[in-house]
């Protein structure tokens, strides 16, 4: 079961968005808001889902 969820956007809203989602249905989430920040958060820890915004500052979703 999924339950180590990284988020990475660039828009704050959208952020919200997504942790308020998946937190409210018992996951637990970390978000980011460029690539790079993901990159080092995907170093850090180990997480069984990653969603991404493909265009963001400093490095690109893909």
């Amino acid at each position: 079961m999924i339950k180590n969820i990284l988020a990475i956007d660039d828009s704050a809203a959208m952020r919200q968005i997504l942790s308020a989602t998946f937190v409210a249905a018992g996951y637990r989430m970390v978000v980011t808001m460029d690539g790079a920040e993901a990159y080092e958060s995907a170093l850090a820890e180990q997480f069984d889902l990653v969603i991404t915004d493909q265009n963001m500052p400093a490095m690109s979703g893909l």
